[in-house]
């Protein structure tokens, strides 16, 4: 038996190429010099410890548009996360205009949040792949379509699908 398992394992040393270790390919490995790796050899020959980042990073200039893509960003933390924040508000209103009690009300705001928070399951590898524009395109239509449902709503199922769920 153990003869068995030397020879499977050297037949798989025999197949994996030696500039592999893992998943990893140690020439990148070792070509990669980190600013850690520079601190330590300044260090040893003297020199002033420098942090920085690691070398050959270069921090990106996007321009105009990377501005604005910062300023879309925050529209869209401000409204989502604004309408769930402020829902204090609706809940006053709920209780007086649709007769339920605060904890019958507190589930549409707690659905929300909720929702909001577990889409990021579906939503966050998606997004990776390169669907941002059109998540954010879908999720702006979805968001205004339930904003001007929820001012048709009478009854409580009704608010609970327009601002829960929408």
């Amino acid at each position: 038996m153990a003869s068995m398992q030397a020879s499977t394992t050297s037949a798989k040393d025999e197949k994996r190429p030696s500039s592999v270790v893992g998943s990893f390919n140690a020439a990148e490995v070792s070509a990669t010099e980190t600013t850690a790796d520079r601190d330590n050899s300044t260090l040893e020959a003297g020199e002033p410890n420098k942090p920085g980042p690691p070398l050959g990073f270069q921090v990106p200039d996007g321009g105009l548009q990377a501005w604005l893509v910062v300023v879309g960003g925050w529209l869209v933390l401000f409204c989502t996360f604004g309408s769930v924040n402020a829902f204090g508000v609706y809940q006053t209103y709920y209780v007086r205009t649709l007769g339920k009690t605060d904890s019958e009300v507190a589930w549409i705001g707690s659905f929300q949040l909720w929702l909001q928070l577990v889409s990021g399951f579906i939503v966050g590898p998606v997004f990776d792949r390169g669907y941002g524009r059109t998540l954010n395109i879908c999720g702006t239509l979805v968001y205004i379509f339930s904003l001007f449902m929820l001012s048709l709503c009478k009854e409580y199922w009704q608010v609970f699908l327009a601002q829960g769920v929408g």
